[in-house]
């Protein structure tokens, strides 16, 4: 079993569970990381469509929509398109790759961070620990 263990990182007074990530378009074998938020209230992995562009994937030829909805006050929905590539987790020399559903949508910030939900991520680890009172969030597989 792999344990990879990442430190939270506070930002304007709260901590948050953000690790970085790498995805791969298995089309263009294009890959970039970026740092994304552990978020157990996320039904899917959700990234801003910059992201699709950046990894050159052409969404203009997926006609099917997702939507989900946001949380806050407005409880705001949202659309996006689904595609699937490969997610890698890295820690000191270890690894875990898997494919993951991500939804890539223009109705979110671009200025956040990636959502890594239950569907796609959650699912590719045995377990994953929030432990608060150390900081830390902890992904086993």
């Amino acid at each position: 079993m792999r344990r990879f263990k990442f430190n939270y990182t506070e930002a304007r007074g709260f901590t948050f569970p953000l690790i970085p990530i790498i995805l791969k378009n298995k089309v263009n074998k294009k890959q970039s990381g970026y740092i994304a938020l552990v978020d157990s209230g996320a039904v899917f992995c959700v990234f801003h469509i910059d992201v699709a562009k950046a990894l050159e994937i052409n969404l203009s030829k997926i006609v099917d929509k997702v939507y989900f909805r946001g949380v806050g006050k407005t409880g705001k929905d949202f659309k996006g398109k689904l595609y699937i590539l490969d997610l890698m987790v890295a820690q000191k020399g270890s690894s875990h790759e898997f494919e993951c559903p991500v939804v890539f949508s223009n109705d979110i910030s671009k200025d956040g961070h990636p959502l890594l939900g239950m569907g796609g991520f959650f699912s590719n680890f045995s377990k994953i620990t929030f432990d608060s009172q150390s900081k830390k969030v902890i992904l086993e597989d």
